[in-house]
């Protein structure tokens, strides 16, 4: 659930990218969805197969176990990408939260960092409760959604004269 939970809240499975990234294409962009999906299934197994076989908790842990020296130098940029990304969730999180609720954007968004602080307090722990609670939400959510979409979409008989 959190590798789950790390994929669909990155965005990586919202409307957006979909649309961006593989509708543009027709039937050929399945076949870059379900490549994509595939190539992140592989790279995710991957990780955890080589962080359980290492005993690494981290992801410093893990690239400290690579034999590439070149990898522990991209640590700090590792480090900057992950901050960045934190940014970028606080301020969409709050964005979206100050639109749904009618909360000022400030206080949403100290909501959400107040959110991200309480799982990092309960470390793995905590973040596994969270994503245990919010991916089946979510999967329930794209699901109902896709379902609705699919429906409204979907052509209507012609009636005869």
């Amino acid at each position: 659930m959190v590798y789950l939970g790390a994929v669909l809240g990155a965005g990586f499975a919202s409307g957006q990218e979909l649309t961006r990234f593989f509708a543009v294409f027709g039937p050929w962009g399945l076949c870059g969805a379900a490549g994509a999906g595939f190539g992140l299934g592989l790279a995710g197994r991957a990780i955890l197969v080589r962080s359980a076989r290492e005993g690494a908790a981290s992801y410093h842990e893990l690239l400290a176990t690579l034999p590439w020296p070149v990898v522990r130098l991209l640590l700090p940029a590792l480090t900057l990408f992950l901050f960045a990304g934190l940014v970028v969730m606080l301020s969409a999180g709050g964005s979206a939260l100050a639109s749904h609720f009618r909360l000022a954007r400030a206080a949403a968004t100290c909501l959400v960092a107040l959110a991200v602080l309480g799982g990092c307090w309960w470390r793995t722990e905590g973040f596994v409760r969270m994503n245990s609670i919010l991916v089946p939400a979510l999967l329930v959510f794209l699901l109902a959604i896709s379902a609705g979409t699919l429906l409204q979409a979907a052509p209507t008989s012609p009636t005869g004269p």
